[in-house]
């Protein structure tokens, strides 16, 4: 009963973020110090998927958050997410959520928690030589490679091929 109720979570985060993509679309390229200030570049992003940068559609966007985050000033700058498509190719694509806290004994709490919850449903694997700690998700559902930096959490949606989400978790952790 506990993994259906962790997977209606997943899917209702999953359709949340979907839904705040058609609602507020702001280019990646923002200046250093505005919320969504982690982005990949253009060259980046195209290098990883194997296109030309200018065959990308690449968007982000600020996530919403709780008004007890708000209030506790959970976030140094709301958690940003980012997006990078191939116009000629849907299936090529990057996906990931950047989230910079007010406090590094957060971050760990938060990113403890993330590994925990996707343990009840899915094989959890340790993943070395990325930021302070990192784990991949590796079920046939989805795949996720979290990472966490000090005061940042980054969590990698897409591509799903490990080695992929690697290349742009590094390029990411070096923002």
């Amino acid at each position: 009963m506990r993994k259906k109720g962790f997977l209606w979570i997943v899917m209702g985060v999953a359709l949340l973020g979907f839904f705040c993509v058609g609602m507020a679309t702001v280019n990646a390229s923002n200046k250093k110090g505005t919320a969504c200030s982690q982005g990949l570049s253009s060259a980046e992003a195209a290098s990883v998927l194997g296109v030309k940068a200018n065959d990308l559609n690449v968007r982000s966007f600020p996530q919403m958050v709780s008004p007890d985050d708000t209030k506790n000033k959970t976030y140094k700058v709301p958690p940003c997410s980012y997006s990078y498509r191939s116009k000629t190719n849907f299936r090529k694509g990057i996906s990931y959520v950047v989230y910079i806290y007010n406090d590094p004994k957060r971050a760990r709490r938060d990113y403890e928690t993330m590994k925990e919850n996707f343990a009840t449903s899915a094989k959890v694997e340790k993943v070395p030589g990325l930021g302070d700690e990192a784990f991949w998700v590796n079920d046939k559902r989805f795949h996720r490679l979290v990472a966490i930096k000090g005061n940042r959490m980054v969590d990698i949606l897409n591509p799903t091929d490990v080695k992929l989400q690697k290349r742009v978790m590094v390029l990411v952790l070096k923002k």
